[in-house]
């Protein structure tokens, strides 16, 4: 199937469901043009990547799962087509207080986790929070032609928008040292709220809100957010509105969109849960956006098969190889040497291949230490050949040397991050020193035993 089919299968933006007390905002689904997934393909330009195991550049958020850069650009209008239309101070200071409350929505998503498998996000306010301009008027132009203007000036000059943001992403990805990393477009629609929208990229590389987003006012641009962020991480729109049906398919885990408001055939059900954050983002009153339904859960990456607070994505163990080939028994040295290898699971996201998802397979964890056991003794952590545990691949080396001669069984296995054993290797090693003096128990014994003996004669001559 060429990229142009594939790509058609599948929607690349979303948008958001009316409340009922708004009449008036705007929806549309979205497709990826071939332009931008060949842009995508070749990334002319990118960075030196910064990335999860086995991913690629346009993999930037694969997963709602570890570390992750959200990078906000507050984008406004010079007036030099159309009436200049710019943020107050008080705008900006407001909405970054609704981005802030979506961060905390997301990682508190997944606060039950293991730490090391949670969702940490770090908030970059591009310009120090300041709004970069462009000479047209972004709110009313939605061919994105103003993203090259505001990309051009961080220094991102390729012909493609998507391009440009990708390699934005990546470079704050590195920066951050970061799993993953998407830009949030924040558009100032002040004196028009007729223009009024949100809608995102599956997979990212980003996506678009005005200040009142689709017409949810600007006190609940955080649950629009949320929601947006939603199919940043590969979930699918479950209102009816959007056309998603509850067959469809999406993220890393390829998860069913069983809370959609159509069927298969196209047709009205009532969805298992009434409210959810892809079906009607959250409480208007309130502004407090509404738990995602177990579906969208999975096609964020947020299942845990087993209920031991290890997401499936990350709950594998590491392998470990090596051997014993360099010991001496004639010296009574036992070496190891070896190495240990993070595994992942299969990556069957349908969405956007060439485009946002590479379709290959990844993982976030790392090695966390190794261990050796002597003779069922305690384990004894040892670093590995660069010092540090802290790669998706160590190389691993120790000796334990002058071991007292006789039988000897020696273990080794090692930990991911989190906390997931390696197989053990098992070694038997007798050490048989030569001219190696015995340990004082056995020169106690052979003591006792050499005067029993030399008793014993005595016994006899007195017959």
């Amino acid at each position: 199937m060429n990229l142009n089919n594939r790509a058609a299968r599948f929607l690349m933006a979303a948008a958001l469901l009316l409340p009922l007390v708004v009449t008036e905002a705007f929806a549309e689904i979205r497709f990826p043009s071939q332009e931008a997934i060949d842009a995508t393909v070749s990334s002319p330009g990118a960075p030196s990547p910064n990335l999860p195991r086995g991913a690629q550049t346009m993999d930037q958020s694969a997963f709602a799962l570890g570390s992750m850069q959200w990078n906000v650009i507050f984008v406004e209008n010079d007036g030099t087509v159309g009436g200049a239309e710019t943020w107050s101070a008080a705008e900006r200071t407001a909405i970054q207080t609704e981005v802030n409350q979506a961060k905390t929505y997301w990682e508190g998503l997944t606060a039950a986790y293991h730490p090391n498998a949670r969702l940490s996000i770090n908030v970059n306010f591009e310009n120090s929070g300041n709004a970069l301009t462009t000479p047209v008027d972004p709110t009313a132009n939605q061919s994105e032609s103003w993203v090259n203007d505001v990309m051009g000036t961080l220094g991102y000059n390729s012909a493609n928008r998507h391009t440009n943001v990708r390699n934005y992403n990546q470079a704050q990805r590195v920066a951050a040292n970061s799993n993953w990393a998407t830009t949030i477009f924040a558009l100032d629609n002040t004196d028009n709220f007729n223009d009024s929208y949100a809608y995102a990229y599956f997979g990212g590389p980003f996506t678009i809100l005005t200040r009142d987003p689709a017409g949810w006012q600007p006190q609940n641009f955080n649950m629009v957010l949320a929601h947006e962020m939603g199919h940043i991480f590969n979930a699918w729109d479950e209102y009816q509105a959007s056309g998603a049906r509850n067959t469809y398919t999406g993220g890393y885990l390829n998860g069913v969109n069983g809370n959609a408001s159509l069927n298969g055939a196209g047709n009205p059900v009532v969805p298992p849960q009434a409210n959810a954050l892809m079906l009607n983002n959250g409480n208007f009153g309130t502004g407090v956006p509404f738990s995602p339904s177990p579906f969208a859960s999975v096609q964020f990456g947020h299942r845990d098969t087993d209920l031991d607070n290890i997401p499936d994505i990350l709950d594998t163990s590491p392998t470990l190889t090596g051997s014993d080939a360099g010991s001496n028994p004639g010296t009574g040295d036992f070496v190891f040497g070896g190495s240990i290898s993070v595994n992942d699971i299969t990556n069957q996201n349908p969405l956007n291949m060439g485009f946002s998802n590479s379709q290959s397979d990844m993982t976030i964890n790392t090695i966390s230490n190794a261990y050796y056991v002597l003779d069922a003794g305690v384990p004894v952590s040892f670093n590995p050949g660069d010092g540090t545990h802290d790669d998706y691949t160590e190389a691993l080396g120790f000796s334990l040397l002058g071991l007292p001669a006789g039988a000897h069984t020696i273990g080794v296995y090692g930990l991911n991050s989190v906390d997931n054993q390696s197989n053990v290797l098992n070694f038997n090693f007798v050490s048989s020193p030569i001219n190696q003096i015995p340990e004082p128990s056995t020169l106690v014994l052979a003591a006792l035993g050499l005067l029993g003996l030399l008793g014993s004669g005595r016994r006899r001559r007195q017959r």
